[in-house]
């Protein structure tokens, strides 16, 4: 069952309050209470927030000291007390307060007001399990409908080969392991608009989007970079992704892995690709307000749906995702959540016995000795009873694959998403560091990418879904030329960022 929210809506009408009169409204319980907010006053805390974004692995007591000012300038007075009232008859009812922040003025969007921390309880809000900190825009919300059966996921997996791999193996294998045993169903999809199109038909509930993300100064637009049928990058702009995906009735979700996905221009709130897509009606957004380090995107999705998959509905599963990235890094507050209106869906929770039979169902996919006695025996381990396991355990072939797991044999890739295989020698195997990272050298696109830093796992390798109409050999393409944004003009190995060797190790 999913939890009962008491709403503590705030909206924020400008960066700076009138001589006379405010500019924040706190709404609970059907009253409202008004009172100042200063960006301003906080401009060096929130700029240092941003600074210490751009690194790997920010300093957690930089974080604590920005994110208490920016808390104490936002809750001052009247609504200090109204915040703390809600919290207490929250967790006296066992409810879940959710804070909603509400503002379409560009330089407050552009404020992580995810690391706001309370420093009377030592608590990050974006970290706390009894509150839910969701973003909103003042568009209408669309009406969320059931979701009926397995959700369907459509993921679209973009390597283009002028660009920096990324780990792509890694995560379409992670959301495959928790799809397995879990009332989720994945839909690969080829990286190209051409075929986003077509996969829409089938009426996914979630697009999620691994790749290149980035923000075209020029013309003030946030832009995803699909492929082309070169496989070359292709600059796929908000608006127009916003257009394919307004039309699918049936999206609840776009989890946009991809960094600036949820970065706004200084010119509007609604350029960046997030805010467009929920303006264009898409119920709820997932996406990075800044660079986000391969590995940590990574165990950001897997515990998301894993989360997912035990019950919990898009907010708590997004607290679960950014725990899991607090285990190693202080980045946890780069993903956002756009949210309009109620819950867009919750998942059923499978029994070990409905599991064990999902599982069963890949049995016949998996022909690899020793990863189908690994599965046989998840399956066994779920329903002991399961005959059809029983009976394929017992086969002479399977334990032979038993004795050959034992020894280390690798499991391999599933074949949709197995084009290019990372190989020795170029720093893209298993045992690499990797992050989401750069454009080569002399490349003008911007921020465009995932962050230059250091990873704590493997460097992503250019895979994807296959595409039939791919040639086998693909030539370079030029990507359009961006604006570089305000992080300064191009450094060796990534435009607008620090070298790339200078944020290895």
């Amino acid at each position: 069952m999913l939890p009962v929210f008491d709403d503590l809506t705030i909206t924020i009408t400008a960066t700076e309050p009138p001589a006379q009169g405010a500019n924040v409204t706190v709404s609970y319980a059907n009253a409202t209470t008004t009172g100042a907010f200063s960006l301003a006053a906080v401009a060096a805390q929130v700029d240092a927030l941003k600074l210490a974004l751009q690194r790997s692995d920010p300093v957690r007591d930089d974080l604590c000291g920005a994110g208490a000012a920016l808390f104490a300038a936002l809750f001052a007075g009247p609504l200090f007390r109204t915040y703390t009232t809600a919290s207490a008859l929250a967790q006296e009812r066992g409810h879940i307060l959710r804070l909603l922040l509400n503002t379409d003025i560009p330089a407050l969007v552009a404020v992580p007001w995810e690391y706001l921390y309370d420093r009377d309880l030592a608590r990050w809000l974006a970290l706390d399990g009894r509150l839910s900190l969701v973003r909103s825009l003042p568009v209408a919300a669309r009406p969320a409908l059931p979701v009926e059966g397995a959700l369907r996921v459509l993921v679209l997996i973009s390597a283009p080969t002028d660009l920096p791999a990324l780990d792509s193996t890694r995560e379409w294998n992670n959301l495959q392991a928790v799809a397995d045993s879990a009332a989720i169903e994945l839909i690969p999809c080829a990286p190209t608009y051409e075929a986003l199109q077509a996969a829409l038909r089938q009426a996914p509930h979630v697009f999620h989007f691994v790749g290149h993300g980035a923000l075209d100064e020029a013309s003030q637009a946030g832009l995803l970079v699909f492929c082309d049928h070169a496989g070359c990058s292709q600059p796929v702009y908000a608006s127009d992704l916003a257009t394919l995906l307004s039309d699918c009735k049936s999206l609840r979700l776009a989890l946009l892995n991809a960094c600036q996905g949820a970065a706004p221009t200084a010119a509007s709130a609604f350029a960046g690709v997030a805010q467009k897509l929920i303006q264009q009606g898409t119920p709820a957004v997932i996406a990075m307000q800044a660079p986000i380090v391969d590995d940590h995107a990574i165990r950001f999705a897997q515990e998301f749906y894993r989360g997912l998959a035990d019950g919990y509905g898009i907010e708590a599963a997004v607290g679960e995702g950014r725990k899991r990235v607090n285990e190693v890094a202080a980045s946890w507050g780069i993903p956002t959540l756009y949210f309009q209106g109620s819950e867009p869906f919750a998942i059923p929770v499978l029994s070990d016995a409905q599991k064990a039979a999902r599982l069963w169902e890949k049995a016949p996919q998996v022909s690899e000795p020793a990863r189908r006695r690994a599965l046989l025996e998840r399956i066994l381990a779920l329903d002991t009873k399961h005959a059809g396991a029983q009976a394929a355990a017992a086969d002479p072939k399977q334990r032979r694959g038993c004795a050959a797991l034992r020894h280390g044999v690798a499991v391999g890739r599933p074949g949709c998403m197995a084009r290019r295989v990372p190989h020795a020698g170029t720093g893209r195997g298993p045992g690499a560091q990797l992050s989401r990272h750069a454009l080569p050298a002399g490349r003008t696109a911007g921020q465009i990418g995932r962050s230059p830093h250091r990873s704590r796992g493997p460097r992503r390798g250019p895979t994807l879904p296959a595409d039939p109409q791919r040639p086998a050999r693909r030539t370079a393409g030029a990507l359009p030329r961006l604006g570089v944004g305000p992080r300064g003009p191009p450094a060796a190995g990534w435009l607008g960022q620090r070298p790339l060797s200078a944020r290895r190790g």
